[in-house]
């Protein structure tokens, strides 16, 4: 696999609100979305690029796996090939395959998707494809 670029920082903190004003007012993102237990922030590299924060008591396994806390997402340029990879190394994949467009009915999100995968350290990990 070909890591292009970092594409996703998720956290789950029982501290959103705080968290958001340092992701939006001090470091300066730009707010892009927001529900009641999450808010994403635009990272500069790409329009899909984001903070993703999460409240504690959010449960969308597709987005942030329970008893995940910290995720730092790699775009690759072949989500097929890194799931194979990474079952050949014998490293966990954690939940399913997203497919966005599927996942959340969104068309405009063809080609779009990622996995959580468990790094040697124990900590989640997420390898992403983001078409150009």
């Amino acid at each position: 696999m070909k890591v292009l670029r970092i594409g996703y920082l998720g956290l789950r903190t029982p501290e959103t609100e705080r968290m958001t004003w340092f992701f939006r007012d001090v470091l300066g993102l730009e707010a892009a979305a927001e529900s009641e237990t999450a808010t994403f922030l635009r990272l500069p590299t790409h329009q899909r690029d984001f903070v993703e924060v999460y409240a504690e008591q959010h449960d969308d396994e597709r987005l942030i796996p329970s008893g995940v806390d910290f995720a730092v997402a790699f775009v690759v340029d072949d989500l097929e090939q890194a799931l194979a990879e990474v079952r050949a190394a014998g490293l966990e994949v954690i939940g399913d395959v997203v497919w966005a467009a599927e996942a959340f009915g969104q068309p405009s999100l063809v080609g779009v998707g990622w996995f959580f995968v468990r790094g040697p350290d124990g900590r989640a990990y997420v390898l992403e494809q983001i078409p150009d």
